[in-house]
């Protein structure tokens, strides 16, 4: 099959969606079909890239050109889109209805629904734009980065294609990444049923070796440290957990990932980390991360959005790791309750200090969720059956 694959890929380097564009390419690759891409990418390191994004982000004249071009002389069978804010802009599905050529979308987040994609304002899960025909609240709000302009032409970007009808016809196939995401944009009015598949995220295994590693006695939280992701909640609930369990069984609270929220973190520890047996271990190669993952008890995950499709709770799977998640979101359609994790309501401290401290005192039954993750892993995030699910949606559509 010749695919041409449309993403536009993100100032911050290495996050979630980048990673998924790069591991289905090669995929595809490795399984013999060939891949052609269609990649941008968003600088935005100043006033003028601002400008060029803000003009691009309804519709693009050059991209949706160069995209007709591309599909006269590469002929694909089908284009799969990943991301197309802000620079590609939804003109790229007008040019490949223009050539007769078929489009399947993945939705890694939220935006089509909400302006800043992620279903929360002010560290709380907002759905008030859902079902709205023009999403007002989000100009209210200043939604998208806090910006009036910003928000606005987000609004009109939403407002303008479905007014066209351009997400329900001139797309093909969605594709959701869990069963929640499919009912947040079909309970909305935006997508019709009909038209979204469920396929989750993969990775290639990253446990060859049939000899298991022994544990050691850590937890781990690996995410980017902004606020969304919750790691304030963690530090703040592991350090009442410290107290009240006095020393934790031993247990020790890596933290990988850096951002803006590292400083608030640190500062819940009253700026000595050490005494409550937390580190903070910054940005580190990928292949420490995992080596790090597989090497723990059980991950952390305390995000206080829905989430798209946390490709830590499957590298957790991978490795035979059980995860401790709040309690919303696409979390709910990836981990069971006491068969491959455990849930606490998000950002709630004292329920996450109760689900630490239980952790950490049963071993064995920690051990028990993360050979099950394992299974679930093996059986629903494994490269081949990923490869299998995604040749079926380009069929269709």
């Amino acid at each position: 099959m010749n695919v041409l694959l449309v993403h536009n890929y993100y100032p911050v380097i290495g996050g979630g969606e980048d990673s998924v564009v790069d591991e289905e390419r090669a995929m595809l690759e490795q399984a013999g079909h060939k891949v052609v891409p269609f990649f941008i990418y968003t600088k935005e390191r100043g006033l003028r890239d601002f400008a060029m994004s803000a003009l691009c982000l309804i519709w693009n004249p050059a991209a949706f050109r160069r995209l007709r071009l591309t599909l006269q002389s590469e002929r694909p069978d089908v284009v799969h889109c990943h991301n197309t804010f802000p620079l590609l802009s939804p003109s790229i599905y007008w040019a490949c209805r223009k050539e007769g050529v078929p489009v399947v979308q993945t939705l890694h987040n939220y935006r089509l629904v909400c302006a800043n994609g992620l279903f929360l304002r002010n560290g709380s899960v907002c759905e008030e734009c859902s079902g709205k025909t023009f999403p007002w609240p989000a100009i209210r709000y200043r939604c998208y980065r806090e910006s009036y302009i910003g928000s606005i032409l987000l609004v009109m970007m939403q407002w303008v294609h479905r007014l066209l009808g351009t997400w329900r016809n001139k797309v093909d196939r969605y594709i959701a990444l869990t069963e929640f995401a499919k009912s947040r944009f079909v309970d909305s009015g935006v997508l019709p049923a009909e038209k979204v598949s469920v396929k989750p995220n993969f990775i290639n295994d990253p446990c060859t070796s049939e000899s298991a590693e022994p544990k050691k006695n850590q937890a781990v939280f690996i995410g980017r440290l902004w606020p969304e992701k919750g790691c304030h909640v963690l530090v703040e609930a592991w350090v009442e957990a410290f107290k009240r369990s006095p020393g934790l069984n031993g247990c020790e609270l890596l933290i990988i990932g850096d951002g803006p929220g590292r400083e608030k973190s640190e500062a819940l520890c009253s700026g000595r980390p050490a005494d409550y047996a937390i580190q903070f271990l910054g940005t580190i190669p990928r292949a420490e991360v995992l080596e790090t993952l597989k090497a723990s008890r059980f991950l952390v995950l305390p995000s206080i959005w829905y989430e798209g499709f946390p490709m830590t709770i499957v590298e957790a799977f991978a490795c035979g790791v059980p995860v401790l998640s709040a309690k919303l979101g696409s979390m709910l359609s990836i981990i069971e309750e006491q068969k491959t994790g455990l849930f606490f309501e998000a950002g709630n401290i004292d329920q996450l200090v109760e689900k630490l401290v239980w952790a950490v005192s049963h071993e064995a039954d920690m051990d028990r969720m993360g050979k099950n993750a394992r299974v679930e892993f093996e059986k629903q995030y494994s490269t081949q059956h990923n490869c299998e699910q995604l040749l079926e949606i380009y069929q269709k559509a």
